[in-house]
C-alpha cells in the first residue's frame, strides 16, 4: 500500500479543483500576487522580460501555507502579471511552470521540516523567532533555486535569455526577499491559517524517503543550479543562449527535483 506523501499532493493539485473554498484560496493568492508584483513592474530589471519582484515572498509564503492552491495561484499570478505587464510571450509558459514550482517546492519542503506544526505555534512562543528563520530557510532555498533553474533553463532553451543572467537574477530576487519577509509573513500568517483550517492535511512520508526525497530535490535544484552555472561560466559564449550542455543537463536537473518532489 503507497503511503508518500507527495503521491497525495500531486492528487491533491488535482483534485482541489472540485473544492470551492480552495479555488476561493487559488483566486486569493494570485490577486495578491499579481498586485504585488505589478506594482514593481517598472523597476526592469531585463526590459520586457524581468523586473525586481518582492512579490516573490507570496508564492513562497502561501505554499508552505496553503498548499495544492497556492501553486496554481502563483503560476496563474505570474500569467497575470505578463499580460497586463506587456511581458506576455513565449517565456509565459516557462514563467508559470517556475512560479508554480516556487510554490510546490516551498510546500512540501516546508512539511518536511515540520512548518506547519512550528507555524501553528505548538511548537514555539508565538511570532517571529529564530527557529522560526533557521526551519524556513531549507524551503527558501530549494525552492528559490527550483524556480531559477526551471525559468533560466526554459527561457535559455527557447533562445530568449541566456542561463548565467536570468538564472542568477532570479534566485537572487527570490531568496533575498523570501529571506528577509518570508518569515515574519508566515509568523503573522501561520496561526490564523492553522486556526481557519486552510492547510493541506495530507500523510508525511516515511523518514527514509524524506530523506532520499530531500537528497533528490538538493541534487536537482541545488546541483542542477550550480552545473548549470558552471557550464555558463566554462564557455565562451556564456552570455549567449544555447550554451552546450545546458539543454540536456538542465532537463536532467528538473527531472531529478520532480523525482524528489513525488517521494516526499
Amino acid at each position: 500500500m503507497r503511503s508518500l506523501g507527495a503521491v497525495h499532493a500531486y492528487l491533491a493539485l488535482l483534485t482541489m479543483w472540485k473544492d470551492p473554498r480552495k479555488l476561493a484560496l487559488l483566486a486569493m493568492t494570485a490577486g495578491v500576487y499579481a498586485a504585488g508584483g505589478l506594482v514593481t513592474k517598472y523597476f526592469q530589471i531585463v526590459p520586457g522580460f524581468l523586473d525586481l519582484r518582492p512579490a516573490a515572498v507570496f508564492p513562497l509564503v502561501f505554499g508552505i501555507l496553503l498548499g495544492a492552491p497556492a501553486c496554481w495561484g502563483a503560476g496563474l499570478g505570474n500569467l497575470i502579471q505578463d499580460i497586463l505587464g506587456g511581458m506576455f510571450g513565449p517565456g509565459s509558459a516557462v514563467g508559470f511552470a517556475a512560479n508554480f514550482l516556487l510554490a510546490m517546492v516551498a510546500w512540501r519542503v516546508g512539511a518536511a521540516f515540520g512548518l506547519p506544526s512550528l507555524l501553528a505555534g505548538r511548537q514555539r512562543p508565538p511570532g517571529f523567532s529564530r527557529i522560526l528563520l533557521i526551519r524556513t530557510l531549507p524551503a527558501i532555498l530549494l525552492s528559490s533555486a527550483a524556480c531559477a533553474l526551471a525559468l533560466g533553463w526554459g527561457l535559455d532553451v527557447l533562445g530568449l535569455l541566456p542561463f548565467l543572467v536570468l538564472g542568477n537574477v532570479v534566485f537572487l530576487n527570490n531568496a533575498v526577499f523570501g529571506i528577509v519577509l518570508g518569515p515574519l509573513l508566515l509568523a503573522i500568517l501561520g496561526p490564523r491559517v492553522d486556526r481557519w483550517e486552510l492547510g493541506e492535511d495530507l500523510p508525511a512520508a516515511r523518514p527514509e524517503l524524506r530523506k532520499l526525497a530531500l537528497g533528490l530535490l538538493v541534487l536537482g535544484a541545488g546541483g542542477g543550479f550550480l552545473a548549470l552555472n558552471a557550464l555558463c561560466l566554462g564557455s565562451l559564449v556564456a552570455t549567449s543562449t544555447g550554451v552546450p550542455g545546458v539543454a540536456s543537463v538542465g532537463a536532467a536537473a528538473l527531472g531529478l527535483l520532480l523525482l524528489g518532489l513525488a517521494l516526499l
